[in-house]
C-alpha cells in the first residue's frame, strides 16, 4: 500500500472518530505509520491533505454503487444503501466533508459536483423526473446533516426512518 494512501485512510479513521479538527501531521504520520517526510511529499499543507481526503472517502463510498450499478442494481437503490450505512454510521463522513468544506470553501465545488452527478444519474439511469430527483437529493441532504447535528435517540431507529422516507420517495417515482 502506498504511502498516500496509509495516510488517507488514517485521516479518514481519525476524522470519522474525532473529527476534522482532530487531525494534525503529527496524529496522522503515527497512525499511519510514515513519515513526516512521506506527509510532505504527498501534502504541501495539512489543508490539502483533508482536501484529498475528501475525495479518497468519496471515491472509496462512489466505489460500491458503481459496482453495484454495474451489476443491474438501479443507482437510486444503491445510493440509497450507501447513504443508509453512513446513517448508520452516524454521519461521520459527512461531518468531514462539512468541517473540510469550512476550511477550505473551495472543496464546495467538489462536492456540488458529485450531487449534481447523482442527480443526472437518478434522471438518465432511473427515470426520476427532475423533481423527484431533487426531492430525494434533499431528503438525503437532510437526513446526513440531520444525523450529523441531532445524533440522539437511537442511530440505528434514527436512520431507519431516514431510509424509509427516502424508499417511498424511490417508490412513488415508480408508480
Amino acid at each position: 500500500m502506498s504511502a498516500r494512501k496509509k495516510l488517507l485512510d488514517a485521516a479518514a479513521q481519525l476524522a470519522a472518530t474525532e473529527g476534522v479538527q482532530g487531525l494534525s501531521v503529527e496524529r496522522v504520520v503515527t497512525a499511519a505509520g510514515v513519515s513526516k517526510g512521506a506527509f510532505f511529499y504527498h501534502f504541501e499543507t495539512k489543508e490539502q491533505m483533508i482536501g484529498a481526503l475528501v475525495d479518497h472517502v468519496s471515491t472509496i463510498r462512489m466505489a460500491d454503487v458503481d459496482a453495484d450499478t454495474k451489476a443491474g442494481k438501479p443507482f437510486a437503490d444503491t445510493l440509497l444503501k450507501m447513504i443508509e450505512n453512513e446513517l448508520l454510521e452516524g454521519g461521520q463522513l459527512t461531518g468531514v466533508c462539512v468541517s473540510a468544506v469550512l476550511l477550505d470553501p473551495s472543496l464546495r465545488d467538489k462536492l456540488t459536483a458529485r450531487r449534481a452527478d447523482w442527480r443526472k444519474r437518478l434522471i438518465e439511469e432511473d427515470g426520476f423526473t427532475p423533481e423527484r430527483a431533487e426531492q430525494l437529493l434533499l431528503s438525503i441532504d437532510g437526513a446526513l446533516i440531520g444525523t450529523m447535528l441531532y445524533n440522539s435517540g437511537s442511530q440505528i431507529e434514527n436512520a431507519t426512518k431516514a431510509a424509509d422516507v427516502m424508499q417511498r420517495i424511490v417508490a412513488e417515482k415508480l408508480a
